[in-house]
């Protein structure tokens, strides 16, 4: 009996080096799937590659990209949530003893 399989969901920014760091430092990751949206797809891309160029990745499997949508201050409203940038500043934060 192996290594139970552990995959990585992984979230692609703008910039690749945040989503290989719990790669290199947590060895166990059997596979690991990225989680773009259109802009950030490119990314994802050159992260599968550095995972087949780095011989300390060679363990693991890149599966399939997930894309998803990006979310848009419409879909925000939509959803009754509130970007940060629209919070009341003044509202005190309640604290209970």
């Amino acid at each position: 009996m192996g290594q139970p399989q552990l995959v990585l969901l992984s979230l692609v920014g703008e910039q690749p080096i945040p989503n290989l760091l719990p790669l290199w430092q947590f060895t166990h990751y059997t596979e690991v799937q990225f989680i773009a949206s259109a802009t950030t797809r490119s990314v994802a891309k050159q992260l599968k590659k550095a995972i087949q160029q780095d011989e300390a990745l060679q363990h693991l499997q890149a599966l399939k990209t997930l894309e998803v949508p990006p979310i848009t201050s419409a879909m925000l409203a939509q959803r009754s949530l509130r970007p940060c940038s629209s919070i009341n500043r003044r509202e005190k934060p309640s604290i209970s003893t």
